[in-house]
């Protein structure tokens, strides 16, 4: 629970870096031709990534700590069906959104919901009980700090590669910090703190 929660806490400021940024950053990177093909795609990509692999990756690991991975390899045999049924299917004529949303809707679920689910069935607990502990803490970090990136974002124009790093940079610690108070647990946070102590005798 608490590596799966950490793992999201870690990839929300990218997902938030991304919804707030990401338009100049690749409109700097690639150029605005390509930055506006790309933007309709970020989205599904970024909300697939961060929420469905980022926050449940370490539950596929449990699978096979417990031998319990046998029904999941058989539904990544079924996720490829899904999808190749899918590409080849309702796809055509539609745009590429639609592509990028049906690969998001996937990965959330079968490689997200899906290894938790069984993770919580082989030990006996409450799957909703494991997903609030899960995405709720760092929801709320992630929501702040995208309200107030938002906000930001309406009265500074991004420009150059600077001004970009340096709101990345002004975002980057004010998320640090609200997981620190938020996310982290308080024993983990009691360690973070005790680390450059232990670190300043060692020298």
């Amino acid at each position: 629970m608490f590596l799966n929660r950490y793992s999201l806490a870690l990839f929300g400021f990218v997902f938030v870096f991304l919804m707030v940024l990401g338009e100049p950053l690749f409109r700097l990177w690639v150029g605005p031709a390509i930055a506006a093909e790309c933007m309709p795609l970020l989205p599904w990509i970024a909300l697939g990534y961060t929420f469905g692999a980022a926050a449940n990756q370490h539950s596929i690991s449990a699978l096979f700590g417990l031998a319990a991975h046998r029904l999941f390899n058989f539904s990544l045999i079924v996720e490829a069906a899904a999808l190749a049924i899918g590409m080849t299917v309702f796809v055509p004529g539609r745009p590429l959104s639609f592509v990028a949303a049906w690969w998001a809707i996937s990965l959330f679920l079968n490689r997200g919901l899906h290894p938790t689910w069984r993770v919580c069935r082989s030990l006996s607990t409450s799957f909703a009980g494991m997903l609030e502990q899960i995405y709720l803490r760092p929801l709320i970090v992630i929501g702040l700090v995208y309200g107030m990136a938002w906000t930001g974002a309406r009265f500074f124009s991004i420009e150059n590669w600077f001004s970009l790093g340096l709101a990345a940079v002004s975002f980057g610690v004010l998320y640090s910090a609200l997981c620190v108070w938020l996310v982290l647990d308080r024993e983990h946070r009691r360690l973070l703190w005790k680390m450059p102590m232990q670190f300043l005798k060692l020298q």
